[in-house]
């Protein structure tokens, strides 16, 4: 009996620390290579692209391994590619894999990931199914799907164990090896069961069942099995498995857009996802259609609403609605696989579909959507889609067990959840239209506030779009707006260029003179002498803004990642073509075209360098670190000042920046701007970092700096080795 239980707790050991393992690597490989393709939210939906791809490679292995190869061989092959893996140990990516300047993002990431965690993933992906197949053989009179849920509680532990244990305390080589040393542990379960499963001798029942079925009807009907039941069957696998993955990694991508592009906001998503396989594997009891049906119901309105507030609604309900509405639809689509799971020798074959529909989901939203989609719509698609597939499935599993009548009316519920949806929808939009309503009645009268409210209710009004793409940086539009033409970056406003023909080339938004950038302008580079060359670089292009502050002999770099931002700051305003400075745009990641420009040509020298990648609150960290702190720095000349745009909703960043710089012997203050329609001034936080001592002992500056208080618990440093978001989430609270 103890050796029994020891047997039985190698397999479980074997399967819970791969499926550890397998989402334990997954945000820290990512959080290496942010920092090489720009700190974007695509650095993560190619991470889950390439996760997912990888994991329908291992399935099919298994499934291939076990249904046409005997233990003895599989022991063989198998055991070769596990002692092979070591090659890639300590799991740490060599910098030789970083990509140049203009290297596609998605394939770029492919490539570095491939050849950096590749074949240790693949083994890891291969445990699911290959395992369990074992276990079969070794435990003939057990259920391998309570293993399954083994296997998703066990990366539920992974996922959280990164942001939670291992990004706050530990350095990310730390984290490496850590991972290492685990992965070696696991290799050593794995090989134990291999040697539990060729001592018991037998071949597997799973693979007995297949030839018997062969011999008597053939290769063709072995797959098939029993024609257009099976078929359909099949296809309800694929489905089932697709909607989740296209939601997941939709949701996913939604959150880090506007948010910051962190691994606490990846594992989230991904750990609710996996939670709902636990909940319907472990114990079915657990799924009860009516209560997960109804919560679907409800928690897709309310996502929708969310959707429709955009911007406008608080991170904790962006939060609490979406993940709610991924964590039950998840349920309720994989409550419908296991009661459609096959018998234990068809397990491999229906693991192939679940692996299949979920790579399809990341392939559409990773490839797909750009392509055909002009904006982020599939999120809304998966909205959508999922109530109509839960009730088809439903439809389908009850068909042979309910009266015509009752036939009928399932068919006739497949139209209850959209219509719900779109009713809902357009509650909301009732809502907003009234507050709307009454704002424009208070403004401009009954008759003028109507007649201006209504157009928007029934969306016949909507704004000019002179421009809109997506691509792999997201989605850019430039909007005809009430004050002037609008640059908008997802669904924040990165700038704007009044209609005025008197304003149109004064500093404005985030850049007017009462800004942190206003302040450094006026009292430092316009009071240099004017035959002097002043020298600008500027990280951020937006419509070019800040150009308007160029004088004569001035020279302004900006460094920009989206070659279609610098398209756009040309072809629809004027900043760039009118200002009398020389201006000149470099595309790329900045840090790494200012590292390249250090190691070239040494300090540039810029007598003010403005970072203003922080607009949006999705913020690249790579760039708040204090490595990236030291090369601002050194191209800086004596007295230059660097002027830093911390504006953001979620984030605390104002006393990371003043760290950074006091470390490495600057003085930081901050400069808050409150928002002035009348002036086109937009609300703005920057801080200002100088040795400048001339500068500081100004009236007109000193005037306008506010006071930092003290914050202990904000007392944080990033390094490209650490880093967590913990540390700076919550709003910045204003004196």
């Amino acid at each position: 009996m103890g050796a029994f239980k020891m047997n039985l707790w190698v397999f479980r050991l074997a399967i819970a620390l791969s499926a550890f393992l397998l989402f334990l690597v997954q945000p820290l490989i990512a959080r290496f290579i942010l920092p090489w393709f720009g700190g974007g939210p695509t650095v993560w939906t190619g991470c889950m692209l390439f996760f997912q791809v990888a994991l329908l490679a291992g399935y099919a292995y298994s499934h291939v391994m076990i249904r046409w190869l005997g233990p003895r061989r599989v022991a063989q092959i198998h055991g070769a590619w596990l002692v092979m893996s070591l090659c890639f140990l300590p799991l740490i990516p060599s910098d030789y894999w970083q990509p140049t300047t203009g290297t596609a993002p998605v394939s770029g990431i492919l490539l570095v990931l491939a050849m950096t965690v590749g074949l240790p993933y693949f083994i890891l992906s291969t445990s699911g199914p290959l395992i369990q197949s074992w276990f079969v053989q070794v435990f003939p009179e057990r259920s391998p799907y309570r293993l399954f849920a083994l296997s998703n509680f066990g990366s539920l532990l992974g996922l959280f164990a990164y942001p939670f244990l291992m990004e706050p305390w530990l350095t990310l080589s730390g984290q490496a090896w850590g991972w290492s040393i685990l992965y070696i542990l696991y290799l050593l379960s794995c090989a134990g069961c291999l040697f539990l499963v060729l001592r018991c001798g037998k071949t597997s029942s799973v693979i007995e069942s297949h030839q018997d079925m062969e011999e008597t009807h053939g290769v063709v009907e072995v797959l098939v099995l029993e024609g257009i039941r099976r078929v359909t069957l099949v296809s309800f696998w694929l489905l089932l498995a697709f909607v989740p993955s296209l939601l997941l990694v939709a949701t996913t991508a939604q959150i880090s857009q506007e948010v910051a592009v962190v691994p606490f906001l990846w594992t989230l998503p991904l750990g609710l996802y996996l939670l709902s396989f636990v909940i319907c594997f472990d114990r079915p009891l657990w799924y009860h259609r009516g209560l997960w049906g109804g919560a679907m119901i409800l928690s897709l309105i309310l996502a929708g609403g969310c959707l429709y507030f955009g911007t406008h609604a608080r991170l904790g309900f962006q939060l609490m609605f979406y993940c709610g509405a991924l964590l039950t639809v998840c349920v309720t689509c994989h409550g419908e696989l296991v009661r459609l799971k096959p018998e234990p020798q068809h397990l491999t074959l229906f693991y192939l579909c679940l692996s299949i529909g979920g790579a399809l989901g990341g392939l559409f939203v990773a490839l797909v959507a750009p392509v055909i989609f002009a904006d982020y719509w599939e999120l809304s698609l998966a909205y959508f889609i999922a109530p109509l597939l839960i009730l088809t499935a439903w439809a389908y599993t009850s068909w042979g067990r309910v009266r015509t009548s009752r036939r009928l009316k399932s068919a006739f519920a497949l139209a209850l959840p959209p219509t719900l949806i779109w009713g809902a929808a357009l509650w909301i939009e009732a809502v907003g239209a009234h507050h709307l309503l009454a704002y424009n009645i208070e403004k401009k009268g009954w008759i003028a506030g109507f007649r201006e409210t209504m157009p928007r209710f029934l969306r016949v009004y909507q704004p000019t779009v002179y421009f809109q793409d997506r691509d792999e940086y997201g989605v850019l539009k430039v909007t005809h707006g009430v004050w002037g033409m609008e640059l908008v970056n997802g669904r924040i406003i990165h700038g704007i260029q009044p209609w005025d023909e008197e304003q149109r080339m004064q500093p404005s938004s985030y850049y007017s003179e009462e800004s942190g950038l206003g302040v450094a302008m006026q009292h430092y580079l316009l009071t240099l002498p004017e035959q002097s060359q002043r020298t600008i670089g500027v990280i951020g292009l937006g419509t070019g803004a800040i150009a308007a502050w160029g004088k004569e002999m001035d020279q302004y770099t900006f460094y920009e990642l989206n070659p279609n931002v610098e398209k756009v700051a040309q072809q629809y305003f004027s900043y760039l073509e009118e200002t009398p400075a020389e201006t000149r745009v470099v595309l790329g990641d900045a840090r790494l075209s200012l590292e390249r420009s250090l190691a070239k040509d040494g300090s540039i020298g810029y007598q003010l360098l403005v970072l203003d990648a922080f607009s949006s609150d999705a913020i690249p960290m790579h760039l708040l670190t204090k490595e990236a702190m030291d090369v601002y720095l050194q191209h800086l000349s004596k007295d230059g000042i660097l002027a830093v745009h911390v504006s953001n909703r979620f984030l605390n960043l104002p006393p990371l920046v003043r760290n950074l710089a006091e470390d490495a012997g600057y003085r930081a203050e901050q400069v808050v701007c409150l928002r002035s329609e009348e002036q086109l001034y937009s609300a703005s936080h920057w801080v200002i970092v100088t040795r400048n001592q001339d500068f500081w002992d100004k009236p007109e500056v000193q005037s306008r700096l506010q006071d930092w208080g003290e914050e202990p618990r904000n007392r944080v440093r990033w390094t490209d080795d650490y880093g967590s978001l913990w540390q700076v989430l919550g709003r910045w609270e204003e004196d």
